[in-house]
């Protein structure tokens, strides 16, 4: 699955007040593992709607529970990048979603520091079988009728 990604109404974080210069570090997690960093976007200077032109791609696993936390940040050339927002969501959710997905950003405390949609499309590429084993019962007459 591809993750195509944009923020909206981000908090403008820049010391002179002009629009942040952001970008977004997207991590993986699975439970009872440390997370690991699969992907991070371009900077987008000047904006508090950026649309990202990198996407991410993620492998769900059915079986394994799966998270993505995304960090959004304000790159900075003379100081250290400072966090706008981050926000989390399992993986399953993001593979539920028809058209997009959108996660409140937050800070600590501080829940309005924007928002950040994943808009997710699937690889059509996946030629993946599926095997599905059954067993069925031999069931008697009258009750195969009195249903």
């Amino acid at each position: 699955m591809t993750l195509h990604i944009s923020c909206k109404k981000l908090r403008c974080v820049e010391y002179d007040g002009t629009d942040n210069d952001s970008y977004v570090i997207i991590y993986a997690r699975e439970e009872g593992h440390p997370e690991v960093q699969i992907g991070r976007t371009e900077t987008k200077n000047n904006t508090s709607n950026p649309n990202f032109e990198t996407s991410v791609d993620v492998n769900y696993w059915f079986e394994k529970e799966q998270f993505l936390r995304f960090e959004v940040m304000n790159a900075n050339s003379s100081l250290k990048d400072n966090l706008i927002g981050e926000g989390e969501m399992p993986l399953a959710k993001v593979m539920a979603c028809s058209r997009k997905c959108t996660i409140d950003l937050k800070k600590e405390s501080d829940r309005d520091r924007g928002k950040l949609i994943i808009i997710p499309t699937r690889d059509g590429n996946c030629n993946d079988d599926v095997i599905i084993e059954m067993k069925v019962n031999l069931v008697g007459i009258k009750a195969w009728y009195a249903c």
